[in-house]
């Protein structure tokens, strides 16, 4: 048993391990990225998602990698939504083919309240909505706290709180 010990040690010290010191960078600048979100995909690439103000306001990017560490959608991501006003608190969810929607909280319209909007790209990083996203919830007053879940068809449930009826809200999807 001794033995078996010493000789899964000494396999340990010298194994080595494709891991990146200190990690990959995803993103650097001298910007800010706010709001992070990530899924993987059916084939272990890691797909994320974030908000940062590297045009000037605050907009909703995302970058696929390989198991390598290889940026698959070009060495700064792509653009989800590049718009007046915030767009920020972005969730992101594959969507089982290499693709991912996205959904967000926009402020392009109501500075001060927002609406709720989603994008979806498709496994090579092409829009396949129009370029300023779906508007979900677009009504008057304050929608926030956007959450999504897989319908398990390819698909997306998103839902997100009203505040509009009351400071407590309600939950619509």
């Amino acid at each position: 048993m001794k033995i078996l010990k010493y000789v899964f040690l000494l396999g340990m010290i010298f194994s080595q391990f494709d891991w990146v010191d200190d990690g990959l960078a995803i993103r650097q600048g001298v910007h800010i990225e706010w709001q992070r979100t990530a899924d993987i995909d059916e084939i272990g690439n890691l797909i994320f998602g974030w908000s940062d103000t590297r045009e000037g306001g605050r907009d909703v990017y995302v970058q696929k990698t390989n198991q390598s560490g290889d940026k698959l959608w070009g060495e700064n991501g792509i653009v989800v939504v590049q718009s007046l006003g915030r767009q920020e608190d972005p969730i992101l969810m594959a969507d089982g083919s290499g693709g991912a929607y996205v959904i967000w909280v926009d402020y392009k319209d109501e500075p001060e309240d927002g609406d709720i909007y989603a994008q979806y790209i498709s496994s090579d990083g092409t829009l396949q909505w129009p370029v300023e996203g779906v508007g979900l919830a677009t009504m008057p007053g304050k929608q926030v706290a956007p959450n999504m879940c897989s319908d398990g068809q390819g698909g997306a449930y998103v839902i997100w709180k009203d505040l509009t009826v009351s400071s407590y809200g309600h939950i619509y999807g």
